[in-house]
């Protein structure tokens, strides 16, 4: 298989090795294998993160999906917040009012970037 590079963001490259044991079967969620590979996942994770005592979160998904449940937790429908850089975002999806347009800081970056080229 010809290797190709991936340029998207995030660990995306896997080696040969991780791509065979992926072409295995998948684990179900709800069964013993998963909960014990998951267990020793949040050990090695809190090892790593030298996190002894303090709640260990690990997404079984790709690092989107960690931003977008931190969004998700933290903010509320009709909520405003200070996006600096606005595409489709989870936020929208939520119904979250990212609206930069009046935003003090959609204006200064606006400012700079004129004064930018006009030098």
């Amino acid at each position: 298989m010809e290797e190709n590079l991936l340029l998207i963001p995030g660990p995306t490259n896997l080696s040969k090795r991780v791509r065979n044991a992926m072409a295995g079967p998948q684990l179900p969620h709800v069964g013993s294998g998963f909960y014990s590979t998951f267990k020793e996942i949040v050990s090695l994770a809190r090892y790593v993160f030298m996190n002894e005592k303090a709640p260990q979160f690990v997404f079984t998904g790709s690092g989107t999906i960690g931003m977008e449940s931190s969004v998700v937790s933290l903010v509320s429908r009709g909520d405003r917040t200070l996006t600096l850089r606005a595409r489709a975002t989870p936020a929208e999806a939520a119904g979250i009012d990212i609206n930069l347009e009046g935003n003090r800081w959609m204006q200064l970056i606006r400012a700079a970037k004129a004064a930018k080229s006009a030098s």
